[in-house]
């Protein structure tokens, strides 16, 4: 059998080509060259080309759900982080609200205890006066209830430093 006037022929010519799902080869067989099975290659491109672009998809698609499992796993976290910062804040302001109710108690007995006593007087009016300005900035509950809920919703961060300064009395 001749070869077309003109044609290249290579002994056993072959072409492959992968497509992420299979890998498709063909190669001169005895009496068919490749040439003469083009329309054939061409079908088995087609199909494996719309294989693949399916097994693209379904992975994009898994892809798609994961992210998507992902974003929501986080939001639940995100939310129950959220709670427990909540949380937290609720029991410090409580805990404030405690010590200065404790503290206001001792304030009155230890101003009442040296309320007679003239050389402890100026001193203790002075200590007395830091202590009930510290506590105020302590107590959560101010006469403005929106002073409350913004205390809740954002905490101080830093210590206020104008009642770790040193003092004398």
């Amino acid at each position: 059998m001749g070869a077309a006037p003109g044609a290249v022929r290579h002994p056993q010519a072959r072409y492959s080509c992968s497509y992420g799902v299979a890998t498709l080869s063909w190669q001169d067989e005895r009496g068919r060259p490749l040439e003469t099975r083009l329309g054939e290659i061409v079908i088995a491109l087609e199909v494996a080309a719309t294989i693949a672009a399916k097994a693209t998809a379904e992975r994009n698609e898994i892809e798609r759900q994961r992210r998507m499992r992902r974003a929501e796993r986080e939001r639940r976290e995100r939310k129950a982080n959220l709670q427990d910062q909540r949380w937290a804040r609720l029991c410090k302001v409580t805990d404030n609200w405690h010590e200065a109710q404790r503290v206001r108690g001792f304030l009155s007995a230890f101003t009442e205890a040296v309320a007679d006593d003239k050389r402890l007087a100026g001193r203790a009016a002075k200590w007395a006066d830091w202590a009930e300005r510290y506590v105020r900035s302590l107590d959560p509950l101010p006469t403005d209830p929106e002073e409350v809920l913004r205390r809740l919703a954002k905490p101080r961060r830093k210590p206020r430093r104008e009642f770790y300064e040193d003092h004398e009395y």
